[in-house]
Protein backbone atom coordinates (compact mmCIF):
# COMPACT_ATOMS: atom_id res chain seq x y z
CA UNK A 1 0.00 0.00 0.00
CA UNK A 2 1.42 3.38 -0.93
CA UNK A 3 1.49 6.39 1.40
CA UNK A 4 -1.47 8.13 -0.17
CA UNK A 5 -3.67 5.04 0.19
CA UNK A 6 -2.51 4.48 3.77
CA UNK A 7 -3.35 8.04 4.79
CA UNK A 8 -6.73 7.85 3.06
CA UNK A 9 -7.57 4.68 5.02
CA UNK A 10 -6.29 6.19 8.25
CA UNK A 11 -8.34 9.36 7.78
CA UNK A 12 -11.46 7.32 6.98
CA UNK A 13 -10.95 5.20 10.11
CA UNK A 14 -10.60 8.28 12.31
CA UNK A 15 -13.71 9.88 10.84
CA UNK A 16 -15.75 6.67 11.13
CA UNK A 17 -14.66 5.87 14.70
CA UNK A 18 -16.84 6.94 17.61
CA UNK A 19 -15.70 10.08 19.41
CA UNK A 20 -12.74 8.88 21.45
CA UNK A 21 -12.38 12.07 23.41
CA UNK A 22 -15.93 12.59 24.56
CA UNK A 23 -16.52 13.60 28.13
CA UNK A 24 -17.97 10.88 30.34
CA UNK A 25 -20.59 13.24 31.73
CA UNK A 26 -22.05 13.44 28.20
CA UNK A 27 -22.56 9.66 28.26
CA UNK A 28 -24.37 9.61 31.62
CA UNK A 29 -28.13 9.12 31.68
CA UNK A 30 -30.09 12.36 31.42
CA UNK A 31 -30.96 13.93 34.72
CA UNK A 32 -27.81 12.76 36.50
CA UNK A 33 -25.73 15.87 35.81
CA UNK A 34 -27.09 19.38 36.26
CA UNK A 35 -26.53 22.35 34.01
CA UNK A 36 -24.40 24.77 35.97
CA UNK A 37 -22.83 28.20 35.77
CA UNK A 38 -20.09 26.72 38.01
CA UNK A 39 -20.66 29.31 40.74
CA UNK A 40 -20.38 26.92 43.65
CA UNK A 41 -21.57 29.20 46.47
CA UNK A 42 -24.87 29.47 44.55
CA UNK A 43 -24.93 25.76 43.72
CA UNK A 44 -24.37 24.78 47.35
CA UNK A 45 -26.98 27.26 48.62
CA UNK A 46 -29.61 26.19 46.05
CA UNK A 47 -28.95 22.50 46.69
CA UNK A 48 -29.23 23.01 50.46
CA UNK A 49 -32.55 24.85 50.03
CA UNK A 50 -33.82 21.82 48.09
CA UNK A 51 -32.53 19.43 50.78
CA UNK A 52 -29.73 18.20 48.53
CA UNK A 53 -25.94 18.21 48.48
CA UNK A 54 -23.54 19.03 45.67
CA UNK A 55 -21.31 16.42 44.06
CA UNK A 56 -18.44 17.63 41.88
CA UNK A 57 -17.35 15.07 39.27
CA UNK A 58 -13.90 15.97 37.91
CA UNK A 59 -13.11 14.19 34.66
CA UNK A 60 -10.95 14.49 31.58
CA UNK A 61 -11.37 13.64 27.92
CA UNK A 62 -10.63 10.04 27.09
CA UNK A 63 -10.67 8.88 30.73
CA UNK A 64 -11.74 5.23 30.61
CA UNK A 65 -12.66 5.12 34.29
CA UNK A 66 -14.70 8.34 34.02
CA UNK A 67 -16.57 6.78 31.11
CA UNK A 68 -17.17 3.61 33.12
CA UNK A 69 -18.58 5.67 36.01
CA UNK A 70 -21.01 7.35 33.60
CA UNK A 71 -22.06 4.23 31.73
CA UNK A 72 -22.13 1.71 34.59
CA UNK A 73 -22.29 3.38 37.99
CA UNK A 74 -24.43 6.42 37.20
CA UNK A 75 -26.72 4.30 35.01
CA UNK A 76 -27.43 1.85 37.84
CA UNK A 77 -31.12 2.36 38.75
CA UNK A 78 -30.51 2.64 42.52
CA UNK A 79 -27.57 5.03 42.12
CA UNK A 80 -29.44 7.12 39.57
CA UNK A 81 -32.55 7.36 41.76
CA UNK A 82 -30.46 8.49 44.75
CA UNK A 83 -28.45 10.98 42.69
CA UNK A 84 -31.58 12.54 41.23
CA UNK A 85 -33.44 12.74 44.55
CA UNK A 86 -30.72 13.86 46.98
CA UNK A 87 -27.81 15.33 45.05
CA UNK A 88 -26.97 18.04 42.58
CA UNK A 89 -24.09 16.71 40.45
CA UNK A 90 -21.86 19.02 38.42
CA UNK A 91 -19.08 17.98 36.02
CA UNK A 92 -15.72 19.75 35.72
CA UNK A 93 -13.02 19.15 33.13
CA UNK A 94 -9.60 18.61 34.73
CA UNK A 95 -8.02 20.63 31.90
CA UNK A 96 -11.02 22.84 31.14
CA UNK A 97 -11.04 26.59 30.64
CA UNK A 98 -14.57 27.47 31.75
CA UNK A 99 -14.72 30.02 34.55
CA UNK A 100 -15.68 28.80 38.00
CA UNK A 101 -16.22 30.40 41.38
CA UNK A 102 -15.35 28.01 44.19
CA UNK A 103 -16.93 28.11 47.66
CA UNK A 104 -14.09 30.40 48.79
CA UNK A 105 -15.44 33.05 46.40
CA UNK A 106 -12.37 33.01 44.14
CA UNK A 107 -12.77 32.89 40.38
CA UNK A 108 -10.62 30.28 38.61
CA UNK A 109 -10.64 28.25 35.41
CA UNK A 110 -11.63 24.59 35.76
CA UNK A 111 -7.97 23.66 35.37
CA UNK A 112 -6.85 26.12 38.06
CA UNK A 113 -9.64 24.94 40.38
CA UNK A 114 -8.57 21.32 39.92
CA UNK A 115 -5.01 22.35 40.90
CA UNK A 116 -6.36 24.28 43.91
CA UNK A 117 -8.34 21.19 44.97
CA UNK A 118 -5.20 19.07 44.52
CA UNK A 119 -6.83 16.75 42.02
CA UNK A 120 -4.23 14.21 40.92
CA UNK A 121 -6.30 11.76 38.89
CA UNK A 122 -9.68 11.18 37.32
CA UNK A 123 -12.33 10.61 38.07
CA UNK A 124 -12.23 12.56 41.31
CA UNK A 125 -15.56 12.94 43.06
CA UNK A 126 -16.08 15.53 45.78
CA UNK A 127 -19.20 15.35 47.94
CA UNK A 128 -19.87 18.71 49.57
CA UNK A 129 -21.89 19.46 52.69
CA UNK A 130 -24.53 22.20 52.90
CA UNK A 131 -21.78 24.79 53.52
CA UNK A 132 -19.51 23.67 50.68
CA UNK A 133 -16.97 21.77 52.77
CA UNK A 134 -15.71 18.52 51.27
CA UNK A 135 -17.24 15.56 53.10
CA UNK A 136 -15.82 12.84 50.87
CA UNK A 137 -13.13 12.69 48.20
CA UNK A 138 -13.21 9.62 45.99
CA UNK A 139 -10.51 9.03 43.40
CA UNK A 140 -10.91 6.40 40.71
CA UNK A 141 -13.70 4.19 39.53
CA UNK A 142 -16.36 3.09 42.01
CA UNK A 143 -18.75 0.25 41.19
CA UNK A 144 -22.45 0.93 41.76
CA UNK A 145 -22.66 -0.88 45.11
CA UNK A 146 -19.62 0.91 46.55
CA UNK A 147 -20.72 4.31 45.26
CA UNK A 148 -24.23 3.74 46.60
CA UNK A 149 -22.79 2.96 50.04
CA UNK A 150 -20.91 6.28 50.06
CA UNK A 151 -24.01 8.20 48.97
CA UNK A 152 -26.06 6.54 51.70
CA UNK A 153 -23.56 7.71 54.33
CA UNK A 154 -23.94 11.34 53.28
CA UNK A 155 -27.55 11.89 54.27
CA UNK A 156 -28.17 15.59 54.73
Amino acid sequence: MDRRTFFAFAAAAVLAAPEAHAMASDAAPSGVFQESFLVFPDEVRDAAKAGKRVIVFIEQEGCVYCQRMAEVTFADPQVRRLLESRFYMVALDLYGSRDTVWVDGRKRSEKALARHLEVRGTPTILLLDEHGAVLWRLVGYRAPREFLAVLEQTRG
